[in-house]
């Protein structure tokens, strides 16, 4: 992965070629099965989804993306100017990852 796949992912210019829906999700550690509960945010009118994920992503891509000068593997001592890339089968984020999806 590099900057420029992320720069990629979050332009605006491709937001109309996705079909958008919100979902809130809430953790209760206190069930053993599944402790993500997901709810699903109705709109009106799908423009303002739309509107909401562009300026979302123009948000990232300002703020997140564009002052990051390198993407590395996770280590635990990335500097602040890096994006940490880390793999789904870490073991730092396999189980938590599997319960979520």
């Amino acid at each position: 992965m590099s900057k420029e796949t992320l720069l990629n992912v979050c332009n605006t210019d491709n937001a109309e070629h996705y079909t958008w829906s919100m979902f809130f999700y809430k953790i209760d550690r206190r069930s053993r099965e599944q402790p993500y509960k997901f709810h699903k945010v109705r709109f009106k009118n799908d423009q303002y989804l739309l509107a909401y994920a562009k300026s979302l992503m123009d948000s990232v891509n300002k703020f997140q993306i564009t002052p990051i000068e390198a993407v590395q593997e996770y280590d635990g001592a990335n500097t602040k100017v890096s994006c940490d890339e880390i793999a789904l089968n870490h073991e730092l984020i396999s189980s938590p990852w599997t319960s979520f999806v």
